[in-house]
């Protein structure tokens, strides 16, 4: 059995999205795959620039530090920003993926342009970053966004999948996109559809994650600690 955390750095608010990621995500792995959701204690309910990633930064650590690596094979950042990502390769030995890197990865794999579909338009300054720390800027066709902030998705589904179905069509005819991400795991469960309509390949960047987090388990591969080397235990800190 494999058991994968995955730690959504966020709070939960007004919607319990455990449940709904279970549900969700139950067909992403395979069946000798566990996922344990983890939302955290502390901090805010969506990191949707740098300055709410900066402020959930401390909390999202103090949650690596609980991860028991001995009984966990796996760690998935479950936010499309990949916050905390490179922190975690260091601190942990056993696999970590971030959802952006890897949707952005299998993007390239399948055609030549991608558009990264998002909630907010802006959210486009971090997601962009990102996208250029992972040395791909020249395959990106663009950054579209359905305007719908993550704590409300689950007010309309409707409306969710309307506007993600009408912003990839806008980002093939208009922006050259032939591969569309949908970068934000609030918008679970659009993929299928979006792609049928629009005919061309449309990534889920959460099943993505879980999928490759599974897949360097299975073949025994985790981050290089010459590229990630782990940090020194006698830190003087304080975060209390």
């Amino acid at each position: 059995m494999i058991n994968i955390k995955v730690i959504n750095p966020i709070i939960l608010t007004k919607v319990d999205w455990q449940p709904l990621m279970e549900k969700a995500y139950c067909s992403a792995h395979d069946p000798d795959t566990q996922l344990d959701f983890v939302f955290l204690p502390k901090g805010i309910e969506s990191p949707e620039q740098h300055f709410w990633e900066s402020l959930q930064m401390t909390f999202l650590m103090q949650e690596l530090e609980r991860v028991d690596q001995e009984t966990a094979d796996g760690v998935v950042i479950f936010c499309a920003a990949d916050p905390g990502v490179v922190a975690a390769k260091e601190y942990l030995h056993i696999p970590v993926v971030g959802i952006l890197e890897t949707s952005v990865a299998l993007a390239t794999l399948l055609g030549r342009r991608f558009t990264w579909l998002s909630p907010l338009k802006c959210g486009d300054g971090l997601i962009l970053d990102r996208i250029h720390g992972t040395g791909n800027t020249s395959r990106l066709a663009s950054l579209r966004s359905i305007e719908v902030p993550v704590v409300e998705m689950d007010e309309d589904g409707d409306l969710v999948r309307d506007r993600t179905i009408a912003e990839g069509r806008r980002a093939i005819e208009e922006d050259g996109a032939d591969t569309l991400i949908i970068g934000c795991t609030g918008m679970m469960g659009l993929a299928e559809d979006t792609q049928r309509i629009l005919g061309v390949p449309v990534i889920d960047a959460g099943v993505a994650g879980i999928r490759m987090c599974e897949m360097l388990i299975k073949m025994d591969l985790s981050q290089s600690k010459h590229a990630f080397p782990t940090p020194r235990k006698n830190m003087k800190r304080r975060v209390d």
